[in-house]
C-alpha cells in the first residue's frame, strides 16, 4: 500500500521480495522480544527491593515505637535476639551486649514472671526476653 501527496486513498503495490530477508526480519523481532523482556525484569526487580524497603522502613519504625516505653523488647527486635539492652537517653538508644555467666536454675514456692536463678550464691531472677539478672 503506498500513498501520494495528490491521492486520497492507499493504492495496492506488488512488494518486490528480492530486497526481503526472513532471518533479519525474524532476528529483529528476537531482539526486540529480549529488549522488551529485560526491561520488565529490570522493573519486577526494582518495584521487588522498593517494596522489601518499604517493609523494613515500617518494620524499623515499629520498633522504634517500642524504644521509649519498652527498651529491652526495642533491642531484641532490633538485634533480632536476646542478650542486648537498650538504654534510652533522650532521642538516643545506646544498646548494649550482655556477656553470658552461668546461673543456676533455683527453686521458690511463689509464683513470679521472671526465672528464679542463681548466681554466685546470689538470688536473682532472670527475664524473659532479654535473659537479664534482675
Amino acid at each position: 500500500m503506498e500513498s501520494a501527496p495528490g491521492m486520497e486513498f492507499a493504492t495496492n503495490k506488488i512488494i518486490d521480495t528480492e530486497n526481503v530477508d526472513l532471518i533479519q526480519y525474524v532476528n529483529a523481532k528476537i531482539v526486540y522480544a529480549e529488549y522488551h523482556i529485560r526491561n520488565q525484569i529490570k522493573k519486577l526487580y526494582h518495584h521487588i527491593r522498593l517494596n522489601q524497603c518499604e517493609a523494613q522502613k515500617t518494620i524499623l519504625m515499629n520498633s522504634l515505637a517500642l524504644a521509649s516505653f519498652a527498651p529491652d523488647m526495642f533491642a531484641y527486635n532490633l538485634m533480632k535476639g536476646p542478650r542486648y539492652h537498650a538504654i534510652p537517653t533522650g532521642e538516643q538508644v545506646t544498646i548494649v551486649k550482655c556477656t553470658s555467666v552461668p546461673i543456676r536454675l533455683r527453686k521458690t514456692e511463689e509464683c513470679s514472671l521472671e526465672i528464679p536463678v542463681t548466681y554466685n550464691n546470689e538470688s536473682y531472677y532472670l527475664t524473659g526476653i532479654s535473659r537479664m539478672l534482675v
